[in-house]
């Protein structure tokens, strides 16, 4: 009817939502932790000053890595929502098959969310991502 794949339309809106908020809510929710974090260790605890926060903060935290977590959190965000349109729209069977589908998606978003974030981290920061663990 509609003269395109009802497999490519309904795919590419629900990426097309996905590349346009998940930017906006995943900076929202980094920013939150954030706030979390300097209210947890310099408001509640009190231990450590706010300038004494921000100057660790900052040397651990740079523009750049914001920027590679969201290109990470993205390409993330993107092969779930394909996956899961995939599983989605070849789903048969009633509500059985619907939910082995479900849980076929689950499995290897699982699988490739860690397969996603290992190679960004490689990508992005090598084998040493600067992470201030230890001596």
């Amino acid at each position: 009817v509609m003269g395109i794949s009802s497999l490519t339309f309904l795919c590419s809106t629900r990426l097309l939502a996905a590349w346009l908020v998940l930017p906006f809510v995943y900076i929202a929710a980094v920013g939150a932790g954030f706030f979390a974090s300097y209210l947890a260790v310099v408001q509640q605890i009190g231990e450590v000053s706010s300038g004494g926060f921000f100057l660790i903060f900052w040397r651990f935290q740079n523009p750049p890595d914001l920027f590679f977590s969201l290109i990470k959190g993205m390409s993330m965000a993107t092969v779930i929502v394909i996956v899961g349109c995939y599983y989605g729209y070849t789903a048969s069977g009633g509500p059985v098959g619907v939910g082995t589908a479900t849980a076929k998606s689950m499995v290897l978003n699982i699988v490739m969310v860690h397969l996603i974030g290992m190679l960004g981290t490689q990508v992005f920061w090598g084998t040493n991502p600067r992470a201030p663990i230890g001596g």
